[in-house]
């Protein structure tokens, strides 16, 4: 058997270190995406605990369920009714803010920024009326605050 050069090893070991990056790089992409997957989960998990708090909030809370039907009537609120139906909406727009910037970060699939957004759109434009959004909408990041101008404009 021939024995191998000092320039024939060093190719040798070049191969070999050359196939060990790949190798680890494939890992590296794997770990990535993994991660990424996790992460995206979490996120989505999350905006269903907001959304499920929120809703339990007018399920259990019989004043909050009131509220919400005299304005649906057309009733006038009293000032502190107002202030919490309001408060209420601020909650809807911080976690459609938190839904948009995940996605925009890439922390939020397509398909479930999509189902969101649009149960967002719906439901924001159903509670809470255009002026008010113009009074709160300075407290938003500008790519946001012109996501929901645009809903508004949709309507």
């Amino acid at each position: 058997m021939k024995r191998l050069t000092l320039p024939q090893w060093a190719a040798f070991a070049d191969i070999v270190g050359t196939v060990a990056v790949v190798v680890s790089l494939l890992f590296l992409a794997y770990t990535i995406e993994q991660n990424t997957a996790v992460m995206q989960s979490a996120n989505d998990n999350f905006l269903y605990e907001l959304d499920d708090r929120q809703q339990a909030d007018v399920v259990l809370t019989e004043d909050l369920a009131a509220i919400l039907l005299k304005r649906n009537k057309g009733e006038e609120l009293s000032g502190i009714d107002e202030l919490r139906i309001r408060r209420q909406g601020i909650r809807q727009l911080s976690a459609w803010e938190l839904a948009f910037d995940r996605h925009e970060e890439g922390l939020l699939s397509k398909e479930k920024w999509n189902s969101w957004n649009r149960s967002f759109s719906i439901n924001v434009r159903d509670d809470i009326p255009e002026e008010w959004w113009a009074e709160s909408r300075k407290h938003y990041g500008t790519e946001f605050a012109e996501h929901v101008d645009a809903v508004y404009e949709d309507n």
